[in-house]
């Protein structure tokens, strides 16, 4: 979970450099027709824009492994109830309810899983 925070917090620093990176090309390169000084500036974004797609691309990853470690038991956990109910349960139930119930449990879950991790 410190990897996905520390990614997080490197790629909202790489935002705020990049508009930062906008603002000094306008105001300082770009009216004074600095062409050496705009090639270097957009060689450094470039780089750093390939970089940000990487450390987005890993965070993703982090994300989806430590998503899938959550699903598994919570998935396992659901279906052992699920199958030592008895009998009457289903009965008195209508067709889809436990699947639905089943559905707004994952999307309860999703929704913790990406706010408090991301």
């Amino acid at each position: 979970i410190s990897t996905v925070i520390l990614a997080s917090f490197v790629l909202s620093i790489i935002g705020i450099l990049s508009s930062l990176f906008s603002k000094v090309i306008m105001d300082e390169v770009i009216p004074y027709a600095l062409k050496n000084s705009l090639y270097m500036f957009l060689i450094v974004f470039g780089i750093v824009s390939f970089l940000q797609t990487l450390l987005s691309a890993f965070r993703q990853h982090v994300l989806l492994f430590l998503s899938r470690k959550i699903d598994i038991p919570v998935l396992m956990g659901y279906y052992d109830h699920i199958i030592h109910l008895p009998y009457s349960f289903f009965g008195s139930r209508r067709v889809g309810d436990v699947l639905t119930r089943f559905q707004d449990a994952m999307t309860i879950k999703n929704v913790f899983t990406s706010v408090s991790i991301s």
